[in-house]
């Protein structure tokens, strides 16, 4: 997009640097019809190429928010997955500790079943 000014901003300086020059070389100079539509045409040229140059300033202003709003949406995408994954995290964590809870819990039912006196066993006729 600067670069699209710049350019714009370059060809109106040269522009207007050639009609100077054309200008100052007509002076003391008898004008004719070709040298004014020789002047017209370079004038209209001009217009044209500064009509062409903000065209495409507007086309790059027009990429550039485009970019932009991807990149917004892109920000809000990457926003969202970290959100997530906090919660993954928190959810694991959660997890590990039920299951570290759940396992001393088997282990101490393990340990009292280990220390229980062992029952007669019955025995058949």
């Amino acid at each position: 997009m600067a670069d699209a000014a710049r350019a714009i901003d370059s060809h109106l300086e040269r522009a207007a640097a050639a009609d100077r020059m054309a200008m100052d070389a007509m002076i003391g100079q008898r004008l004719s019809a070709a040298s004014m539509q020789d002047l017209e045409n370079r004038y209209l040229a001009a217009q044209f190429e500064a009509a062409r140059l903000a065209e495409a300033k507007d086309a790059a202003e027009q990429r550039a928010h485009a970019r932009w709003i991807e990149l917004a949406e892109a920000n809000d995408k990457l926003r969202r997955a970290r959100l997530a994954l906090e919660k993954i995290d928190a959810l694991a964590v959660k997890v590990a500790e039920r299951g570290a809870i759940r396992e001393a819990a088997l282990a101490e039912l393990m340990a009292e079943e280990d220390r229980k006196p062992a029952e007669p066993q019955a025995t058949s006729c």
